[in-house]
């Protein structure tokens, strides 16, 4: 998740200085944006992720 949104300045406003980006559940990812937009590339992101993460541990 962190290679995800590293980077990133894109989420929820939570106080002056602090976003709510993502959160972590035990077996869930919880996604946050303020724009539908910042959803889309975060989700297409972590989708690339995961996916060279798969092709490493299988090989």
């Amino acid at each position: 998740m962190r290679r995800t949104t590293e980077g990133w300045r894109q989420g929820i406003q939570w106080t002056l200085i602090l976003l709510l980006d993502d959160l972590d559940y035990a077996d869930d990812i919880g996604l946050r944006a303020s724009r539908n937009q910042d959803i889309k590339q975060k989700t297409q992101q972590l989708a690339l992720v995961s996916g060279s993460t798969l092709k490493r541990l299988r090989s």
